[in-house]
């Protein structure tokens, strides 16, 4: 893997028959998703790549062929209906997609998704969302977080290859693991518990993720501290937020341990009244409102995780070789904060001074602030830290 790589992460290729008229709509609002600041800002300019696959070449009657080796990874997401089902060169054209994708899991993927009645073409399992059109934000979430949960897949299975030395790759084993969710909560308000517990439902019968929460899922007779930090490492964290939170010494651990793993993480803000006393180190991430009365909002919920996840594996993808390379240098996904410091000492025993994290770059009072705890202190973008490497 190059420290400075000159293709895309991913290039993501849409397919659709010319006569699927949603079809269109539905890949613009791809590209405007997945080449958004959300995942720019970590996946550099070439971070990710949107092509679009409908109008067939000159002379032929389906669309320019699958080009494999442009990006480390390629998905071909291939949004069937009626009219593909009916077209025999389309046909044709998706068995030879199917087959020069080769199953390489660890790199290609295939990700049918059916948008009507019709049978499923391509064998396997597929997405269905019969119906789903692209002005529903509610079909858009479903459809954009079940695409991007197999792209963290994906991101997975390659930065875990990127880390061993094992060149016999658990391709389809490490897809077929669900990436999952540490829901952490207070039990000492009349909501924290039942959140969560909806929430795992919801989860569970609703989405492609696996959850851990502690009251279901901790074996009797084991310490519950031998499971958390077994369990730390390697999850998103959820932060049910209320009332009662940040009061909880458990709770207060649980958030302060993900941030020093650097694992991916969201706060679901479920207040009812007030936060006597409020936490620092719940800032920093990405924060979504629900209310805790209803309990219809969840889909909204996994599609903020599923993002949170994949920018996440993105930045780790994109800044491995770095990292391996410059292990001194510490690579944050997001700004810095406070605790960062803490966990750059700790891990390079204070000899290093750099902190790396993605575009743009910090408030100047931010920046202030930090540099004023540790002296020598440097707080680069990767873009800034590049070109400082290079002179």
């Amino acid at each position: 893997m190059t420290e400075y790589p000159d293709r895309p992460i991913l290039a993501l290729h849409v397919l659709w028959h010319p006569s699927f008229t949603r079809g269109k709509e539905f890949a613009e609002k791809m590209r405007e998703h997945y080449m958004g600041d959300l995942f720019e800002t970590v996946g550099g300019d070439s971070g990710i790549s949107v092509v679009h696959r409908s109008e067939p070449e000159a002379n032929s009657d389906t669309p320019l062929p699958i080009v494999w080796n442009t990006a480390d990874m390629t998905a071909v997401v291939v949004m069937q209906d009626s009219f593909m089902c009916g077209d025999s060169g389309w046909r044709r054209h998706l068995r030879d997609i199917s087959t020069e994708s080769g199953n390489r899991y660890d790199c290609n993927r295939v990700i049918p998704v059916i948008m009507d009645k019709s049978e499923p073409m391509m064998g396997g399992q597929a997405l269905i969302r019969d119906g789903c059109r692209p002005d529903d934000a509610d079909c858009r979430q479903w459809l954009f977080s079940s695409i991007t949960h197999e792209f963290c897949r994906m991101l997975r299975n390659r930065i875990e290859h990127g880390k061993s030395s094992d060149e016999k790759s658990r391709a389809l084993e490490r897809q077929l693991e669900k990436t999952e969710i540490f829901i952490s909560h207070s039990k000492h308000d009349p909501d924290g518990e039942r959140i969560s517990r909806e929430m795992r439902r919801w989860i569970h019968d609703c989405s492609g993720f696996s959850t851990f929460l502690d009251i279901i899922d901790t074996p009797p007779g084991i310490p519950f501290e031998e499971v958390f930090n077994h369990k730390i490492g390697s999850v998103i964290l959820v932060v049910v937020q209320t009332d009662t939170f940040s009061s909880r010494a458990w709770c207060r651990r649980e958030v302060m341990e993900a941030k020093r793993h650097r694992i991916p993480m969201i706060v679901i803000n479920c207040l009812r009244d007030f936060d006597p006393e409020g936490f620092a180190y719940l800032g920093n991430v990405p924060v979504i409102r629900q209310d805790p009365g209803k309990s219809d909002g969840y889909r909204r919920i996994a599609y903020a995780i599923t993002n949170e996840v994949f920018r996440s594996r993105l930045w780790e993808f994109r800044v491995l070789g770095l990292q391996m390379n410059h292990p001194s240098t510490l690579f944050v996904a997001r700004p810095p904060e406070l605790l960062t410091l803490a966990i750059l000492h700790s891990r390079t025993d204070g000899q290093s001074k750099t902190i790396v994290h993605p575009e743009p770059p910090m408030n100047g009072n931010e920046l202030e602030l930090l540099s004023g705890v540790s002296r020598d202190l440097r707080i680069l973008t990767l873009k800034e830290w590049r070109e400082e490497e290079c002179m």
